[in-house]
């Protein structure tokens, strides 16, 4: 009905110009391709090394934790390997990591779809460079694979520029709708597990909740509004708060994907080990916890597609679950 009522409009339009001839309205400019372009701002080109293992941006700012993404299946065969892995940055940590099999074809994610922006921290230049190098070790808990062939050369070189700060590779952008949404709909509890459970307390940020926009629900979340922004990393550092006082911090960044109506990464919950005692010792559903959100837009480099990361300040309520 709808097109067909639509089609009748139109024809009636050009039944009453061919009646009474009208100058043609002036066509509105058109932006040049090169308005476009800049509108839009570009992906962050990657950087990889030789072997493909290692990638991360172009180019890294000077004193800030350098991430970069590990194709452990560079580094796989018939046989599951860990990999001890280290760039090097003056003091940098060991990666560890896993190779599984190549036959596997499906991973599940962490326990209790545990945060994971998939990228591992490398350490922290201090100093400019144009390359990062990696050494990297295989153990085989299974014993070696006689059918696999060589490993790539060592050390791996990473073409990453250590330059400058991160105004020059991100803009902070405000978004108004975020920032009001937040106290009212952002979908967060934290859950402690039962009494002789292993798991630590955990912070639910349920991001990718609601991208639909259904205003009916006590907690709709923010997905809906995400979506509308995906040029923007929503990149924050999380205060737990109880009463006043800080119980914790962590961070995360998410970024909406307005093609499928989701978020990546698809993850909602984060460890958070300080909160124990805090469970235990104060009472969880006296209503008196609140979790602040600042910007870090060092987290938001952490998304390598990320060239704006949202500006702005929210505190919002936090359920307290078992």
């Amino acid at each position: 009905m709808k097109i067909c009522a639509a089609c009748a409009v139109v024809a009636l339009s050009a039944t009453t110009f061919a009646q009474s001839p009208k100058p043609a309205p002036k066509a509105e400019r058109q932006p040049r391709k090169e308005e476009a372009a800049a509108a839009v701002p570009a992906t962050p080109p990657l950087v990889t090394d030789a072997a493909g293992v290692l990638s991360t941006r172009a180019v890294w700012p000077i004193g800030v934790p350098l991430y970069v993404r590990v194709n452990t299946f560079a580094l796989a065969d018939g046989k599951p390997h860990t990999i001890t892995m280290r760039s090097d940055i003056a003091q940098a940590p060991a990666m560890e990591l896993f190779a599984y099999p190549v036959r596997v074809v499906c991973i599940l994610s962490g326990p209790d779809q545990t945060w994971d922006d998939l990228n591992t921290f490398a350490g922290t230049p201090l100093a400019a460079t144009d390359a990062v190098r990696f050494t990297y070790t295989l153990a085989d808990p299974q014993g070696n694979d006689p059918a696999a062939g060589p490993k790539p050369a060592q050390p791996l070189t990473l073409p990453v520029q250590i330059k400058g700060s991160i105004t020059d590779l991100l803009t902070p952008t405000p978004l108004p709708d975020l920032e009001k949404a937040i106290p009212k709909q952002l979908n967060a509890a934290l859950y402690l597990g039962g009494e002789f459970s292993k798991k630590p307390a955990r912070l639910w940020i349920g991001t990718y909740t609601n991208c639909e926009g259904d205003s009916g629900t006590k907690y709709p979340g923010i997905c809906n509004i995400l979506v509308k922004h995906p040029d923007v990393t929503f990149a924050v550092k999380i205060d737990v708060i109880h009463d006043g006082v800080i119980v914790a911090t962590t961070s995360a960044w998410w970024r909406g994907e307005s093609k499928y109506k989701t978020v990546t990464p698809f993850e909602g919950m984060l460890a958070l080990t300080p909160v124990v005692e805090a469970f235990r010792s104060l009472d969880r559903t006296d209503g008196k916890w609140r979790l602040h959100l600042t910007p870090a837009p060092e987290v938001a480099l952490r998304d390598f597609e990320s060239t704006r990361y949202w500006k702005g300040e929210a505190t919002a309520p936090v359920r307290a679950d078992e």
